[in-house]
């Protein structure tokens, strides 16, 4: 497992608790931005030409992740982040989740599970239209013309 994934999972599974703390989780993810610059610049390239390419999608915002990272937004709604170490959170509901995992794309939420929110890792740029094709299914319900009730995906700590 590459250095900058290990601090990753080790810092948030031993200090989660400071998650609630905005000043830590921007500051941690901006150390892991560092390491992944050093370590992997191929990744940090990855990630900047995936905000560039979402960008560029109708009515897709960008904004800080509270728990660190670049959000992608779309018409206020969140369709996923990605930290700066090539971790990427999709939100999903739980048909779209069960059709991905089978599919293989993605695994479960690498904190919550039980959630209904997928977690895709970049380890090279070839990954980003992988990862476009992940941002697309919560796009896509996003933009599409209401036809009724709906799923709606979970929160992303739901344990």
């Amino acid at each position: 497992m590459p250095i900058r994934f290990a601090v990753f999972y080790f810092v948030v599974r031993r200090f989660g608790v400071f998650r609630r703390v905005w000043v830590f989780t921007q500051a941690f993810d901006f150390c892991l931005g560092l390491l992944t610059l050093f370590t992997a610049p191929g990744v940090t390239r990855a990630i900047n030409s995936l905000t560039r390419s979402l960008c560029q999608w109708p009515n897709v915002t960008i904004s800080r992740h509270p728990l660190g990272g670049r959000q992608f937004n779309c018409q206020s709604t969140e369709l996923g982040h990605v930290h700066s170490n090539g971790v990427v959170d999709i939100r999903l509901t739980a048909s779209e989740q069960a059709d991905v995992l089978a599919r293989g794309l993605a695994q479960r939420h690498h904190i919550a599970p039980k959630s209904t929110w997928v977690t895709f890792l970049i380890e090279k740029h070839d990954d980003v239209s992988e990862a476009m094709v992940l941002f697309a299914i919560p796009f896509d319900r996003v933009t599409a013309q209401p036809r009724g009730p709906s799923e709606v995906p979970s929160e992303e700590y739901i344990a």
